[in-house]
């Protein structure tokens, strides 16, 4: 069966709250840090995502076999806010899939193409490959280490 891309609904907060936990627990917190595990963890319940969806943020979720398997959020349109992709469906191309999805999505609502990312350390190669750039060094805010990034052109002076 193939992979569906769509636009998340309110329904789909418990799945995409429990995506984003069991990734996160397997990658970036899985040897540490203990600090800023607790507030990430808040920050991703059920009720926070679903919270998140009636604000600002729109969320987009990879499907298959009526299963979520990746999702992307958007702070925004402006702000890749969450990017994460079940560890047994990595490297298929669901990621970048998402991310054209996401950004066709904000440049539709008005984007013109300049977005930024604070990556984890270990997913600035991904970003790169979407063509962000660093702007930069590591910031650590909430106990969670983050590299910003941009893409498109470097905002002006003023």
């Amino acid at each position: 069966m193939e992979v569906t891309i769509r636009d998340a609904t309110l329904d789909d907060a418990s799945e995409i709250s429990a995506l984003v936990t069991r990734v996160a627990l397997e990658t970036f917190f899985a040897h540490g840090p203990e600090d800023g595990r607790s507030y990430f963890l808040a920050m991703n319940t059920p009720a926070a995502i679903a919270g998140k969806m009636r604000g600002n943020y729109r969320y987009h979720v990879a499907e298959l076999d009526d299963r979520v398997v990746g999702m992307i959020a958007m702070l925004n349109n402006t702000h890749l806010y969450h990017l994460f992709i079940d560890s047994a469906h990595a490297g298929q191309g669901i990621g970048r899939r998402l991310w054209e999805h996401a950004r066709r999505v904000c440049e539709r609502h008005g984007n013109p193409g300049h977005f930024t990312v604070n990556s984890t350390p270990d997913a600035v190669g991904i970003y790169e490959r979407f063509g962000f750039v660093a702007t930069g060094g590591l910031e650590t805010r909430n106990g969670l280490t983050a590299q910003p990034m941009r893409l498109g052109p470097a905002p002006r002076p003023g």
